[in-house]
């Protein structure tokens, strides 16, 4: 075959990820036009239509099916080895970081990153957003996302790579003069005490611990559900409610609340942080997986 450009093949990898000659432009940053002509020069390269109207999208021929399996492995290892020699100096360098993160990982691993940034990488933004489990694959394929920290399921998805950072227990947090601070608290006062909890889905009542305590026979009052975690100070400061949360939102409330172990054991989680490997930003995301791993190094 002919030699071939490699900034093309970069093309065709993207059209037959979007499949659209306007969105696929958008994202390689050149005009419709440039792009549709370096289709052409694709289509004559490999002798086959590769992408043919379909409705308002192009259909992948089957020659641009067996193409696709392995452009994006075989561009991405040669876009390593071109940039492998070289770094990034967080002191002068400009890069826009773009993490997704709940509420409760942002307070307690974005927050500390946020400072790091400003005092040793000045140059850089960073952009934290809650994960959208629907748009998180097409985020990460796109480089609108470059990393996302959270639980085992948040954080698999093809091609990904991914690091455990910590393991996520679970506390009891209450208002330091609630009647039931002062001593241990028990199984029975923690059953029959009015509950708040988190629903991330919305509108839920029925959680984790109401699984465990199931698997007891026991039953506790859930009184009012929230979807975010960050309502949780001002409802428990107002009232007498209690709620069972992961540790990483009990470690960054403010002073006024009494933290204690539930009376009956719930398993904790791993919190992973997963990214898609891109070589052309791999040495600044290195740097970043390595702040957030150095905040994370003493939750282990």
């Amino acid at each position: 075959m002919r030699s071939i450009d490699l900034n093309l093949l970069r093309s065709l990898e993207v059209l037959l990820e979007e499949r659209h000659v306007t969105r696929a432009a958008r994202r390689l940053g050149i005009s419709q036009p440039a792009l549709s002509a370096q289709l052409a020069r694709l289509r004559d390269l490999f002798e086959d239509p590769l992408l043919v109207p379909e409705g308002k999208r192009l259909a992948p021929t089957r020659r641009a099916r067996g193409l696709q399996a392995g452009l994006s492995a075989h561009l991405s290892g040669l876009a390593g080895l071109l940039a492998g020699d070289q770094d990034f100096d967080p002191a002068a360098d400009a890069i826009e970081f773009q993490i997704a993160a709940s509420d409760v990982i942002q307070r307690a691993v974005g927050a500390p990153l946020a400072a790091r940034l400003l005092e040793t990488a000045p140059n850089c933004r960073l952009a934290m957003r809650q994960p959208d489990a629907d748009r998180l694959e097409e985020q990460m394929r796109r480089g609108e996302v470059n990393l996302v920290i959270g639980p085992d399921a948040l954080t698999r998805g093809p091609g990904w790579r991914r690091e455990r950072l910590f393991t996520q227990s679970f506390v009891t947090v209450m208002r330091r003069d609630h009647p039931l601070a002062p001593g241990p608290l028990t199984l029975k006062d923690f059953c029959a005490a009015r509950h708040l909890m988190v629903s991330t889905t919305g509108g839920g009542f029925d959680g984790l611990v109401d699984q465990v305590l199931a698997a007891r026979g026991l039953s506790r009052r859930v009184v009012l559900s929230v979807q975010d975690f960050l309502m949780i100070p001002s409802l428990l400061r107002d009232t007498d409610l209690i709620v069972t949360t992961p540790d990483a939102l009990a470690a960054s409330l403010p002073d006024g609340f009494h933290v204690t172990a539930p009376p009956v054991e719930i398993p904790g989680f791993g919190i992973f942080m997963a990214w898609r490997p891109d070589a052309a930003l791999e040495p600044a995301l290195d740097w970043l997986r390595g702040a957030v791993r150095s905040i994370c190094a003493d939750r282990v």
